[in-house]
């Protein structure tokens, strides 16, 4: 069972809950919000710190694009084995 079934399975039941507990609609989605608004706030620090160290630790660039990732590989490629 993948987590996309137990989320949907399991929200309904949470919100219910919450609801008959006493809280609002609106209260229930700002606490829905926060965890999702905690991972943006981390994926765009995370996006910076990579941003930052543009060189890897042999010293080669980052490749900028998966266009120039597979283009080193196949003239690597090209070069150990070449055609007959």
């Amino acid at each position: 069972m993948g987590f996309g079934r137990i989320g949907g399975v399991a929200g309904p039941l949470l919100g219910g809950a919450l609801l008959a507990h006493g809280f609002s609609v609106p209260q229930i989605y700002a606490a829905a919000a926060v965890p999702a608004f905690g991972a943006m706030a981390l994926m765009a620090v995370l996006g910076r710190l990579r941003r930052r160290s543009d060189v890897c630790m042999e010293g080669a660039p980052y490749p900028r694009n998966a266009d120039e990732t597979l283009g080193r590989a196949r003239r690597v490629t090209a070069r150990a084995s070449p055609r007959m």
